[in-house]
């Protein structure tokens, strides 16, 4: 979850200290959650991924939600 958050951040060329400011947590807690040494609870989640623009299934794993990925491979239908 840490890298795929690190990984918009980058490619948006945020840095740290601007995500905070986006986001309202703090650059500790960020980086914390960058080097997976921290987990934020849904609502710090929740306000990292607005502030990167992607959804909590984007930065999620994708172990958590095998049913979207299955539809993704069947053409849209829940197998």
């Amino acid at each position: 979850m840490g890298r795929n958050i690190l990984k918009r951040r980058q490619a948006l060329k945020v840095s740290s200290t601007e995500l905070s400011s986006l986001s309202g947590v703090s650059q500790s807690s960020i980086s914390k959650i960058e080097r997976g040494t921290s987990s934020p609870n849904i609502e710090t989640l929740f306000k990292i991924c607005k502030a990167l623009n992607i959804t909590l299934y984007e930065v999620l794993p994708k172990a958590l939600f095998p049913e979207i990925d299955d539809r993704a491979q069947n053409n849209g239908n829940i197998t």
